[in-house]
């Protein structure tokens, strides 16, 4: 993963990380650092995700090289996922009718 021109993290922090956990990622960031992109998605605010981290330490050194020269994009809207449930519910229930 180290060398991978592109890396994705999907559902960052859905849960806090184990120590070796939290080593690993930070020596993957360290690793990549100023060298290939990464694209982080996650639920949580930016303002929440040290709290992944049970070493503050740690946790601030990774945060701190993921930002650097990083880029926020906001996405706001609904679970597209519920959409979908939802839509099938009605297809069903018409069905049924």
């Amino acid at each position: 993963m180290i060398k991978m021109p592109l890396l994705i993290l999907d559902d960052f922090g859905l849960q806090a990380l184990s120590e070796v956990q939290q080593a690993d990622l930070y020596q993957l960031i360290v690793e990549r650092y100023e060298k290939n992109s990464t694209i982080i998605t996650s639920n949580r605010d930016f303002d929440e995700w040290p709290s992944i981290f049970t070493n503050p330490l740690l946790g601030s050194a990774a945060l701190d090289r993921l930002v650097h020269r990083g880029i926020q994009v906001i996405v706001e809207g609904g679970s597209y996922r519920l959409a979908e449930f939802k839509k099938a519910c009605a297809k069903t229930k018409k069905n049924k009718q």
